[in-house]
C-alpha cells in the first residue's frame, strides 16, 4: 500500500500472519491483506542480507530507531 513516512514521527506497524495469509496494520488501521497461498516468495538482491536465516528489519539510507519489536505467537 502507498504510504508516506515523515522523520521524526513515530509509527506501529503490525503483521498478523494467519494460515496463508498476512494482514497489514499501520497506526492502527488495517491496510491490506496479502493471501500467500500458491505464491513464490523473493527477496530482491538490495534486500538480501542473510535474510534466508529468518525474519529480518532494515530501512533504506535513513537513520531510523527502531524502539521495539515483538516476534510472538498466537
Amino acid at each position: 500500500f502507498p504510504a508516506a513516512l515523515r522523520n521524526g514521527e513515530r509509527q506501529r506497524v503490525r503483521l498478523i500472519v494467519d494460515g496463508t495469509a498476512v494482514t497489514m496494520i499501520w497506526n492502527g488501521a488495517t491496510r491490506g491483506r496479502a493471501e500467500l497461498a500458491g505464491r513464490a516468495f523473493a527477496i530482491p538482491w538490495l534486500w538480501e542480507a542473510g535474510g534466508r536465516r529468518g525474519l529480518g528489519l532494515a530501512s533504506w539510507q535513513s537513520a531510523t530507531v527502531f524502539h521495539r519489536v515483538d516476534l510472538s505467537a498466537r
